[in-house]
């Protein structure tokens, strides 16, 4: 049977039963197309008992190097497919599981760089200077310290004005949990803003029906002397702001 089935069939496979019951329809076709837009066809189109720990290694680290996100999160994918081939009894061993550490020394790790909040005042007017809806969706998602696909996907159905909150969806989560966000004056203006621009998404694309594309936030970010600073970045520095607060002030009591 393993010597029949390829890593390309194999991973549509577990694809269409684990992983598309899960996420949206849009985060399950990423899940998919980074493996195989970015894999060689010749790996893919080998049988999956026959790619060893050194295969995954010479494939990777070029990936990894070229778009290092976008290489992480396939070797994590990739991991977890092998993972369920050795349940499947399609193979003894996984073979990303040796080649961890090593596909980080030879690819080389980059250096991560956030925002500090010293310069957080000075960006965020302006962000708030700027006009459109790819400045607000910007802007909102770091009021709300929101992951990307969140923002440019909220729905008017999610809000929840008198209460102030804002309810995410468990699916669209990456833990599979519903959360809830509570908002503040100025994200609450940002939503008086939008209103009246879409029947079904808070920042819509030009086309009204569709939410915009991840890479208008980007550009946003490059257009107002950002750097190579992401959403993430700004996410990653409330929790590391907002987290400690939050145990000082339990301390306190």
């Amino acid at each position: 049977m393993a010597s029949r089935v390829t890593l390309r069939r194999y991973a549509r496979a577990y694809h269409e039963k684990h992983v598309e019951p899960l996420r949206t329809v849009k985060h399950a076709r990423q899940w998919i197309n980074s493996i195989e837009q970015h894999v060689s066809a010749s790996l893919l189109d080998t049988t999956i008992d026959r790619i060893n720990a050194v295969d995954l290694l010479d494939e990777l680290v070029p990936i990894l190097r070229k778009v290092p996100e976008t290489g992480s999160r396939i070797y994590q994918r990739l991991a977890t497919i092998f993972n369920a081939a050795v349940i499947d009894g399609l193979r003894p061993d996984n073979p990303a599981t040796p080649i961890c550490r090593e596909l980080h020394r030879r690819a080389g790790r980059r250096e991560r760089r956030n925002y500090s909040y010293r310069q957080v005042p000075a960006f965020m007017q302006r962000l708030r200077d700027a006009r459109g809806t790819s400045p607000r969706c910007l802007e909102f998602a770091i009021l709300t310290a929101a992951r990307t696909s969140e923002a440019l996907t909220a729905e008017w159905a999610e809000f929840d004005r008198e209460a102030r909150t804002w309810t995410i969806p468990a699916a669209k989560m990456k833990c599979h949990e519903r959360h809830v966000v509570f908002l503040s004056d100025r994200a609450l203006e940002i939503l008086d803003g939008q209103e009246g621009l879409s029947r079904k998404f808070v920042f819509p694309s030009l086309a009204i029906r569709t939410p915009m594309s991840n890479m208008a936030l980007l550009m946003t970010l490059r257009r107002l002397g950002a750097g190579t600073f992401t959403v993430h970045g700004f996410s990653s520095l409330a929790s590391r702001l907002c987290v400690p607060m939050a145990l000082q002030s339990r301390m306190r009591r």
